[in-house]
């Protein structure tokens, strides 16, 4: 059994990692029609090693790759510096020390490239994983994980979708346009302010995001010709749409406009062929968003864990 560091995977081993993950997706649990959680591609898997900070591959006796580890960072809006570990085993490899030394190995590399003090900012660890992945956070909580927080996932049969309700008198909902990425931007950075476990993606992503999505599964409410609040949902195959995000600037919430957003654009998925909406979001409730759902008839599925760890 070896366990390297690899700068890329070639398509025979990232399809042969592809291979893995389809092959566990029963053993493992994997919901078909999750928006949280997917059985990975060979592209996706290259994709993941390409831009990782590191990648470690697991091969068996004969050569064959058997599972993988990953680590990525970034830096969440009050500071805090949070490095994923990512991975997975295969299912006949589970038990012989193989993902712990993977999630050994990362995390010994983590604390090596930390960078040197910054003032009031902690570094932690992270890691994730579903409620019935027992395996899974067996191993993590043995390395010393504990979970920080944790995410809904939600879903809503067509039959079930709440009828449309309009917005307030002074409000209007219409298309998103790709000159709103600045306004919805701003509207998402008011809204999520404060939020922990966060980190606020940049203004291009928005513009991004608006360019390739379909923008009559977009929404946006504005108040006197000034967006205030959006809707976003997609198409995920199978039946299901996500309903991506809804978000509303501080100085309109409490008015029912995103109750409306979300009936609106559940009744257009559902006219186009939607048979299942799904979300993810915060299970603690911190800004009311699970309460909405549930109040629109969204049932929760799952809960998706989220640990962390400090990196002493």
């Amino acid at each position: 059994m070896t366990n390297v560091v690899v700068d890329r995977l070639d398509e025979p081993l990232a399809a042969g990692l592809a291979a893995v993950h389809a092959r566990d997706a029963v053993v493992d649990g994997i919901d078909p029609r999750s928006v949280a959680e997917q059985v990975p591609t060979a592209d996706d898997l290259q994709r993941t090693a390409r831009d990782a900070e590191e990648f470690r591959l697991a091969t068996g006796d004969g050569g064959e790759p058997v599972g993988w580890g990953a680590r990525t960072s970034w830096v969440e809006d009050d500071g805090t510096r949070v490095v994923l570990l990512t991975g997975h085993v295969a299912a006949g490899y589970r038990g012989r020390g193989v993902g712990a030394r993977l999630l050994r190995d990362l995390e010994a590399s983590a604390r090596d490239a930390r960078p040197g003090p910054t003032p009031r900012r902690t570094s932690v660890l992270g890691a994730n994983a579903s409620s019935h992945q027992d395996d899974r956070r067996a191993l993590l909580e043995s390395a010393g994980f504990a979970v920080a927080t944790s995410m809904a996932e939600m879903r809503l049969d067509s039959g079930d979708a709440p009828p449309p309700r309009a917005a307030p008198a002074d409000v209007a909902v219409r298309d998103a346009v790709p000159g709103d990425a600045a306004a919805l931007h701003t509207i998402a950075r008011r809204a999520w302010a404060g939020r922990e476990f966060f980190a606020m993606p940049p203004l291009a992503s928005y513009a991004d995001w608006l360019g390739r999505a379909d923008l009559t599964l977009f929404r946006v409410a504005e108040a006197d010709g000034v967006p205030i609040g959006y809707v976003a949902a997609e198409p995920r195959g199978g039946g299901v749409t996500e309903l991506d995000d809804v978000a509303v600037d501080p100085a309109f919430q409490r008015r029912g406009i995103a109750s409306a957003l979300c009936r609106d654009v559940a009744g257009r998925a559902v006219a186009r062929g939607a048979r299942e909406l799904r979300l993810v979001t915060e299970a603690d409730d911190p800004a009311g968003a699970r309460s909405l759902y549930a109040g629109l008839g969204f049932d929760v599925v799952r809960e998706h864990l989220r640990y962390r760890k400090p990196l002493a």
